[in-house]
Protein backbone atom coordinates (compact mmCIF):
# COMPACT_ATOMS: atom_id res chain seq x y z
CA UNK A 1 0.00 0.00 0.00
CA UNK A 2 1.12 3.53 -0.72
CA UNK A 3 0.23 4.81 2.75
CA UNK A 4 2.20 2.02 4.36
CA UNK A 5 5.33 2.92 2.38
CA UNK A 6 4.92 6.66 2.90
CA UNK A 7 3.90 6.72 6.57
CA UNK A 8 5.31 3.50 7.96
CA UNK A 9 3.58 0.23 8.85
CA UNK A 10 2.35 1.36 12.29
CA UNK A 11 0.70 4.66 11.36
CA UNK A 12 -3.04 5.02 12.20
CA UNK A 13 -3.78 6.23 8.65
CA UNK A 14 -2.49 2.88 7.41
CA UNK A 15 -4.93 1.18 9.80
CA UNK A 16 -7.72 3.35 8.38
CA UNK A 17 -6.77 2.33 4.83
CA UNK A 18 -6.89 -1.35 5.74
CA UNK A 19 -10.26 -0.89 7.48
CA UNK A 20 -11.66 0.87 4.41
CA UNK A 21 -10.32 -1.92 2.23
CA UNK A 22 -12.01 -4.47 4.49
CA UNK A 23 -15.36 -2.69 4.13
CA UNK A 24 -14.91 -2.64 0.35
CA UNK A 25 -14.08 -6.35 0.26
CA UNK A 26 -17.08 -7.16 2.44
CA UNK A 27 -19.34 -5.22 0.06
CA UNK A 28 -17.88 -7.26 -2.80
CA UNK A 29 -18.61 -10.51 -0.89
CA UNK A 30 -14.89 -11.22 -0.51
CA UNK A 31 -15.10 -12.28 3.14
CA UNK A 32 -11.63 -13.84 3.43
CA UNK A 33 -9.94 -10.73 1.97
CA UNK A 34 -12.06 -8.49 4.22
CA UNK A 35 -10.99 -10.43 7.30
CA UNK A 36 -7.32 -10.29 6.29
CA UNK A 37 -7.47 -6.52 5.75
CA UNK A 38 -9.33 -5.77 9.00
CA UNK A 39 -6.92 -7.99 10.93
CA UNK A 40 -4.04 -5.87 9.59
CA UNK A 41 -5.88 -2.73 10.71
CA UNK A 42 -6.59 -4.14 14.15
CA UNK A 43 -3.01 -5.34 14.59
CA UNK A 44 -1.69 -1.83 13.92
CA UNK A 45 -4.16 -0.27 16.34
CA UNK A 46 -3.73 -2.96 19.00
CA UNK A 47 0.01 -2.31 18.95
CA UNK A 48 -0.64 1.43 19.17
CA UNK A 49 -3.02 1.08 22.12
CA UNK A 50 -1.02 -1.65 23.83
CA UNK A 51 1.30 -1.10 26.75
CA UNK A 52 4.27 -0.41 24.50
CA UNK A 53 3.17 2.94 23.08
CA UNK A 54 1.75 5.60 25.37
CA UNK A 55 3.43 8.84 24.35
CA UNK A 56 1.51 12.12 24.19
CA UNK A 57 -1.43 11.71 21.83
CA UNK A 58 -0.43 8.21 20.83
CA UNK A 59 -2.70 5.50 22.14
CA UNK A 60 -4.76 7.92 24.21
CA UNK A 61 -8.29 6.99 25.23
CA UNK A 62 -9.81 9.61 22.95
CA UNK A 63 -7.84 8.21 20.05
CA UNK A 64 -8.88 4.71 21.01
CA UNK A 65 -12.56 5.77 21.05
CA UNK A 66 -12.10 7.22 17.57
CA UNK A 67 -10.83 3.89 16.23
CA UNK A 68 -13.18 1.62 18.23
CA UNK A 69 -15.38 1.13 15.17
CA UNK A 70 -12.55 -0.68 13.36
CA UNK A 71 -12.33 -3.24 16.15
CA UNK A 72 -16.11 -3.63 16.00
CA UNK A 73 -15.90 -4.34 12.25
CA UNK A 74 -13.27 -6.96 12.98
CA UNK A 75 -15.47 -8.61 15.62
CA UNK A 76 -18.41 -8.70 13.18
CA UNK A 77 -16.27 -10.25 10.43
CA UNK A 78 -14.95 -12.83 12.90
CA UNK A 79 -18.52 -13.72 13.85
CA UNK A 80 -19.37 -14.24 10.19
CA UNK A 81 -16.23 -16.33 9.71
CA UNK A 82 -17.16 -18.54 12.67
CA UNK A 83 -20.45 -19.44 10.99
CA UNK A 84 -18.59 -20.38 7.80
CA UNK A 85 -15.86 -22.27 9.67
CA UNK A 86 -17.45 -24.02 12.68
CA UNK A 87 -14.23 -25.88 13.50
CA UNK A 88 -12.39 -22.59 14.03
CA UNK A 89 -15.25 -20.99 15.97
CA UNK A 90 -13.54 -21.26 19.36
CA UNK A 91 -10.31 -19.67 18.14
CA UNK A 92 -12.23 -16.94 16.31
CA UNK A 93 -14.33 -16.26 19.42
CA UNK A 94 -11.19 -15.81 21.52
CA UNK A 95 -9.78 -13.40 18.94
CA UNK A 96 -13.08 -11.49 18.87
CA UNK A 97 -13.11 -11.25 22.67
CA UNK A 98 -9.61 -9.72 22.72
CA UNK A 99 -10.57 -7.18 20.07
CA UNK A 100 -13.79 -6.30 21.86
CA UNK A 101 -11.67 -5.25 24.84
CA UNK A 102 -9.99 -2.63 22.66
CA UNK A 103 -13.35 -1.45 21.33
CA UNK A 104 -14.69 -0.92 24.85
CA UNK A 105 -11.48 -0.23 26.77
CA UNK A 106 -12.16 3.46 27.27
CA UNK A 107 -15.23 2.81 29.43
CA UNK A 108 -13.54 -0.01 31.30
CA UNK A 109 -10.36 1.99 31.87
CA UNK A 110 -12.31 4.88 33.38
CA UNK A 111 -14.12 2.55 35.81
CA UNK A 112 -10.87 0.81 36.81
CA UNK A 113 -9.19 4.18 37.41
CA UNK A 114 -12.04 5.27 39.70
CA UNK A 115 -11.88 2.00 41.61
CA UNK A 116 -8.09 2.28 41.94
CA UNK A 117 -8.41 5.81 43.35
CA UNK A 118 -10.83 4.58 46.01
CA UNK A 119 -8.61 1.61 46.86
CA UNK A 120 -5.46 3.75 47.01
CA UNK A 121 -7.16 6.06 49.49
CA UNK A 122 -6.39 3.50 52.19
CA UNK A 123 -8.83 4.26 55.00
CA UNK A 124 -12.56 3.75 54.72
CA UNK A 125 -13.30 7.40 55.54
CA UNK A 126 -10.99 8.66 52.81
CA UNK A 127 -12.31 6.08 50.33
CA UNK A 128 -15.84 7.26 51.09
CA UNK A 129 -14.83 10.87 50.46
CA UNK A 130 -13.18 9.89 47.16
CA UNK A 131 -16.35 8.02 46.16
CA UNK A 132 -18.55 10.98 47.15
CA UNK A 133 -16.36 13.30 45.08
CA UNK A 134 -16.58 10.97 42.08
CA UNK A 135 -20.36 10.78 42.45
CA UNK A 136 -20.61 14.57 42.60
CA UNK A 137 -18.43 14.87 39.51
CA UNK A 138 -20.70 12.42 37.68
CA UNK A 139 -23.82 14.38 38.72
CA UNK A 140 -22.16 17.62 37.62
CA UNK A 141 -21.45 16.11 34.21
CA UNK A 142 -25.13 15.14 33.87
CA UNK A 143 -26.26 18.62 34.93
CA UNK A 144 -23.87 20.26 32.46
CA UNK A 145 -25.16 18.04 29.67
CA UNK A 146 -28.75 18.96 30.54
CA UNK A 147 -27.83 22.64 30.65
CA UNK A 148 -26.23 22.43 27.22
CA UNK A 149 -29.38 20.78 25.87
CA UNK A 150 -31.48 23.62 27.26
CA UNK A 151 -29.15 26.23 25.80
CA UNK A 152 -29.24 24.57 22.38
CA UNK A 153 -33.05 24.33 22.39
CA UNK A 154 -34.76 26.85 20.06
CA UNK A 155 -36.53 29.77 21.78
CA UNK A 156 -40.09 29.00 22.84
CA UNK A 157 -39.62 25.22 22.70
CA UNK A 158 -39.63 23.22 25.91
CA UNK A 159 -39.99 19.71 27.25
CA UNK A 160 -43.53 18.46 27.67
CA UNK A 161 -44.95 19.85 30.88
CA UNK A 162 -42.12 22.33 31.44
CA UNK A 163 -42.79 25.96 30.60
CA UNK A 164 -40.20 28.01 28.76
CA UNK A 165 -38.65 31.02 30.52
CA UNK A 166 -40.89 33.26 28.38
CA UNK A 167 -43.92 31.21 29.42
CA UNK A 168 -42.98 31.57 33.09
CA UNK A 169 -42.62 35.35 32.66
CA UNK A 170 -46.04 35.59 31.00
CA UNK A 171 -47.61 33.53 33.79
CA UNK A 172 -46.01 35.74 36.45
CA UNK A 173 -47.21 38.88 34.64
CA UNK A 174 -50.77 37.53 34.52
CA UNK A 175 -50.67 36.76 38.25
CA UNK A 176 -49.43 40.26 39.04
CA UNK A 177 -52.21 41.81 36.90
CA UNK A 178 -54.87 39.69 38.62
CA UNK A 179 -53.49 40.63 42.03
CA UNK A 180 -53.45 44.33 41.08
CA UNK A 181 -56.99 44.11 39.70
CA UNK A 182 -58.25 42.36 42.81
CA UNK A 183 -56.67 45.07 45.03
CA UNK A 184 -58.42 47.78 42.98
CA UNK A 185 -61.77 46.06 43.15
CA UNK A 186 -61.58 45.16 46.84
CA UNK A 187 -61.81 48.73 48.31
CA UNK A 188 -64.63 49.61 45.91
CA UNK A 189 -66.63 46.54 46.72
CA UNK A 190 -66.01 47.07 50.44
CA UNK A 191 -67.22 50.68 50.22
CA UNK A 192 -70.24 49.59 48.19
CA UNK A 193 -71.15 46.91 50.69
CA UNK A 194 -70.90 49.44 53.58
CA UNK A 195 -73.14 51.91 51.74
CA UNK A 196 -75.79 49.30 51.09
CA UNK A 197 -75.60 48.08 54.68
CA UNK A 198 -76.49 51.55 56.03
Amino acid sequence: MIFEKALGPEHPDVATSFANLAVLYKAQSRAADALTAIRRSSAILAHRFGEGARSEGEGSLSEQRRFAYYFEINVALLAEASTREPKAAETLAAEAFDLAQYARASDTAAQVARMAARHAAGSDALAQRVRARQDLAARLAVQEANLLKEIDRPAGQADAGRPTPAGRRNCAQRKRRRAANSKRSTPHSTATSRATAN
